[in-house]
């Protein structure tokens, strides 16, 4: 039983990514959070250093705020 969900579930992912032309997989490595900069295209990167910033900027307005 969940060996047919598993493969019911793989199909759909591949006639999903042949029919929209695009791989499931490369979404996945460029949206993960743990994904190697060599692997972002520049504009990612970009909005990768963004948010890094973003968040330590909220990082230290919460350590002043719990001093």
């Amino acid at each position: 039983m969940i060996l047919r969900h598993t493969l019911k579930k793989f199909l759909i992912i591949i006639i999903r990514d042949v029919y929209t032309g695009t791989h499931t997989a490369d979404k996945m490595r460029n949206t993960s959070k743990y994904a190697t900069p060599a692997l972002h295209p520049p504009k990612i990167n970009k909005i990768l250093r963004q948010n890094k910033k973003e968040n330590e900027r909220l990082n230290k307005k919460k350590l002043l705020r719990n001093e």
